[in-house]
């Protein structure tokens, strides 16, 4: 089967859908580094996007490829779609 998600870290708490995910309640199971991390995907993920991996609190960090790339204006479950409508970059502060 061919991959759907990309996770490149441990310390990533989100992840990238190399494909639209919309099988939702479905259960997702990534292998990293020897780790196990699953979820249930909550909604559709578009192509590109990226999806919690983890239970993110208002205000965490979102971490993506190892590296910080803003946070949580909102709590976010594992399973949901990440995007602007719940996270803000500091990109240009």
């Amino acid at each position: 089967m061919k991959r759907q998600i990309y996770l490149l870290s441990l310390e990533d708490n989100v992840s990238v859908a190399l494909t639209e995910l919309n099988m939702i309640g479905k259960e997702i199971h990534l292998e990293v580094k020897g780790k196990s991390i699953c979820f249930i995907l909550k909604e559709k993920i578009p192509f590109g996007h990226k999806v919690a991996v983890q239970d993110i609190k208002k205000q965490d960090r979102i971490i993506k490829y190892g590296e910080d790339i803003g946070f949580a204006t909102q709590d976010i479950k594992a399973g949901q779609w990440v995007h602007t409508h719940n996270i803000a970059s500091e990109r240009g502060k």
